[in-house]
């Protein structure tokens, strides 16, 4: 039986048209909402501009009004006093185009000085400066838009008056409107441009009127003022300026355009800003909706068509047979297919279920190789599967044991003894000769190792723990003599020994040193001292081994290793930051100083910590994480952070490498300041200098924290020359009571002022304290009177407490 369609053609159309009909009406909607929006913002985009910069001059206007220097001209009736007191600020503001005029009047409107010409005599001014009439009249300020002799701009006029409230005089600051268009470009992202009416423009003196009408084209009663890029003189021709949106069409593309009046002081408008928006991009965003209507169209269509094929009349039965048949082939039962038989009849129905029956077949065989196929590889993955979890616990370069297989040795062999093995300045030998001979003396030396412990028959198993690091484990059943004796041959062997490269032409010897532990608690931990102890007394092997008292502190100081170590990985370590102030308390930068989270959420002073650390392999990291945290918090503030460094850091090659690129990123490396201790830059004088010489070609600053407690050498600090000393706590806590301390700092503080190095006060604790310091001539100020340490920065209205 053949169905027919019809119905479901005539209802398809039928939709069809009436899509196509309301999206038509959608898109002028749709459009005259588009306008609206676009003049709606236009319009508050350009009242914000104005408004802000009205401000800016109200601000300056007052400012400058109730200066004692402009009162006393006008007292003296001096304006040479005028002149010479604002000149420079004057000659700054013209030439960054803050400002176009700045202008003095004697009541009601008499010219009493004018930077834009000063050579203009006191003349009366009232037919053109109305504004200024109003303000030595009602003794009130104005800010408006307004055209007079010289331009049309923005202005903001002020009474002056003198001490007992007599008016004086008034004051007149102004831009010109040409920044308009450039900022308002800017804020949309659109092409603006400012246009004038002739008509405002007859307040102008010829000179200044032929300036403005170069500006541009002229059409009918407006002229063509300032424009961004994208608008050239063409524009104003097509533009309808009694409307206030409309379309236009420019250098072949349709635009939204819309018009702002400016109106002047004196009620009337002195031109319009216009703001063209793309037509495109409506259309685009159109477009794009229509599109995803149409899928919704097209997919009620479909289901239509779906619904009208199965209520069609004696198909429901037949149909139910061949979704059974699918509900079967979809539940993997193929052998469904043997049960039916295909029909006769050649209607759309027979056809399909007998198409399905032969698919049915055909999935039936390709189901079965997918089965058998499925084994096979789940086979071959197994294998892989145990070859991997072997290869977890072996090294792929030296093909020995690692770390895992060590630390799972351990726990299943209890009082065992333990050997780490350390290549003395092995990074040294990468860096001279390269990775790559680095990796064959590290191959090298498993190898010899592997040999010599052979002849003890599998008592001493060899581990790779680190980069350049090997463990011995074993000797369950040996003494500890025997176990340190054996070590001992295997160092001198080393030692004794050479790696030769013939194809490279040379010959290597290295040292290594030996750090032995026999705990069962930290066996480790422990070896890694021991080991740094044979390092610091240049000895081939070291036991680990502390009386009771000691014991209990290196177990205190290993579980804070391990502590830190968990802290690092977990990104525990975060800076504090304790503000530093100017005289007036006002907060002008932060120190950064390092702390820890541990694992119950709790906060650790680095007191608890840091001593610790620093003997350790993980104080690198503490210092890479504190800069790197310090800088991504302050590079989009306005303050400077200050950040500790010790020698330490500044003998380790990758951490000032790290700094010194972390340094180039920052956007304003002037904000940064690294203090190093007195004590340690004198120990370490060349590091030091190098540093210093460094960081400040970065343009980044140099401060020597707790001045006055170590060497005090003030040659050297002369030769240093840094930017800032921060004079010690123990100093300043006693500047009310302490004579000496007093007179220490004192010189301190005239020493560094000779030199030009800036002055910081260290444990600032009250008014008092604060007081002493600033009498004695210190610049800045840090202690818990102003704030302590917190994660979270201080407002920078005042930091006192």
């Amino acid at each position: 039986m053949k169905i027919s369609f019809r119905f479901v053609i005539l209802t398809t159309l039928f939709i069809v048209v009436l899509y196509f009909l309301a999206e038509i009406t959608n898109y002028y909607s749709g459009l005259e909402k588009y306008k609206q929006t676009f003049l709606k913002t236009d319009s508050s985009d350009l009242n914000l501009l104005l408004r802000l910069k009205k401000e800016q001059l109200h601000l300056l206007s007052m400012m400058i009004a109730n200066d004692k220097e402009v009162i006393d001209a006008y007292l003296y009736n001096k304006p040479e006093i005028i002149e010479k007191h604002l000149s420079s600020f004057w000659k700054l503001a013209y030439s960054k185009k803050l400002l176009y005029e700045i202008h003095f009047f004697k009541p009601p409107a008499e010219n009493f000085y004018n930077f834009s010409n000063s050579s203009i005599k006191p003349i009366n001014v009232k037919n053109v400066r109305g504004d200024i009439v109003w303000v030595t009249s009602s003794f009130k300020p104005s800010d408006h838009l307004m055209v007079c002799k010289s331009y049309a701009g923005v202005r903001s006029t002020y009474p002056i008056f003198d001490k007992n409230g007599t008016i004086l005089g008034g004051l007149s600051l102004g831009a010109k409107l040409e920044w308009l268009p450039d900022f308002l470009g800017k804020l949309v992202q659109v092409p603006v441009f400012l246009t004038y009416r002739l008509e405002a423009l007859r307040y102008l003196s010829p000179n200044a009127y032929k300036y403005y009408a170069n500006l541009g084209k002229s059409w009918n009663d407006w002229l063509l003022g300032a424009k961004t890029k994208g608008v050239n003189n063409t524009i104003i021709e097509k533009i309808d300026f009694s409307k206030r949106v409309q379309t236009i069409d420019f250098k072949d593309e349709e635009y939204l355009l819309t018009l702002q009046s400016l109106i002047g002081f004196r009620g009337e408008e002195i031109g319009k800003v216009g703001v063209l928006h793309p037509i495109s991009e409506y259309n685009k965003n159109f477009l794009t909706g229509m599109l995803m209507h149409g899928s919704i169209v097209l997919a009620v269509i479909l289901l239509f068509g779906l619904v009208m094929y199965i209520i069609a009349r004696r198909l429901k039965s037949r149909i139910d047979s061949v979704y059974k048949l699918s509900e079967a082939f979809r539940h993997k039962q193929f052998d469904i297919v043997d049960k039916i038989k295909p029909e006769k009849g050649d209607d759309e129905i027979s056809l399909i279920k007998n198409d399905l029956i032969e698919l049915g077949k055909m999935l039936r065989s390709y189901y079965t190789q997918l089965k058998e196929a499925v084994a096979s590889r789940t086979k071959e993955l197994e294998e892989v599967r145990r070859e991997l979890e072997s290869q977890i616990l072996m090294d792929p370069e030296l093909k020995i044991p690692n770390r895992v297989a060590l630390e799972k040795d351990i726990k299943s062999m209890p009082d065992c003894k333990l050997a780490l093995i350390d290549i003395y300045r092995f990074k040294s030998i990468n860096d001279t000769y390269g990775v790559e001979v680095g990796n064959q003396i590290l191959l090298a030396l498993s190898q010899r190792i592997s040999a010599m412990i052979e002849e003890y028959n599998g008592e001493l198993k060899l581990y790779r723990s680190g980069s350049d690091e090997f463990v011995l484990l074993g000797f369950k059943d040996r003494t500890l003599d025997e176990f340190v004796e054996c070590l001992k041959n295997i160092v001198i062997d080393i030692e004794e020994g050479t790696f030769i490269f013939e194809e490279l032409d040379f010959d290597i010897n290295i040292e290594v040193h030996v750090g032995v532990s026999t705990s069962n608690e930290f066996l480790l931990e422990e070896a890694d001292i021991a080991v740094h102890e044979a390092e610091n007394r240049h000895i081939d092997v070291y036991v680990y081994d502390k009386k009771p008292q000691q014991r209990a502190e290196e177990k205190q100081n290993i579980e804070m290793l391990k502590a830190v170590r968990i802290a690092i990985l977990s990104d525990h370590i975060v800076p504090y930051y304790q503000p530093i102030v100017d005289k007036d308390g006002n907060i002008i930068k932060y120190e950064s100083l390092v702390r820890m989270i541990d694992m119950s959420g709790n906060i650790v002073p680095p007191g608890l910590f840091l001593d610790v650390v620093k003997r350790s392999k993980y104080y690198h990291s503490l210092t890479r994480v504190v800069v790197q945290k310090s800088f991504e918090q302050f590079k989009s503030l306005p303050y400077a952070v200050s950040i500790n460094l010790s020698i330490i850091d500044l003998l380790n090659r990758d951490t000032m490498n790290m700094i010194y690129e972390e340094v180039k990123r920052f956007p304003e490396p002037e904000r940064i300041i690294f203090e190093l201790l007195e004590s340690e830059s004198m120990d370490g004088y060349e590091e030091a200098q190098r540093f210093v010489e460094t960081i400040r070609s970065l343009g980044a600053k140099i401060a020597i924290d707790d001045f006055g407690t170590g060497y005090s050498n003030f040659s050297y600090l002369a030769t240093l020359q840094p930017d800032f000393i921060k004079i010690d706590g123990s100093l300043i806590r006693n500047l009310p009571n302490d004579e000496k301390s007093y007179q220490i700092v004192k010189s301190i503080v005239q020493f560094s002022k000779a030199l030009g190095v800036g002055t910081v006060a260290e444990f600032v604790s009250s008014e008092e304290v604060f007081k002493a310091a600033k009498d004695i001539g210190i610049e800045q100020f840090q202690g818990y009177y102003f704030g302590k340490p917190e994660p979270e920065l201080k407002k920078a209205s005042n930091g006192r407490n």
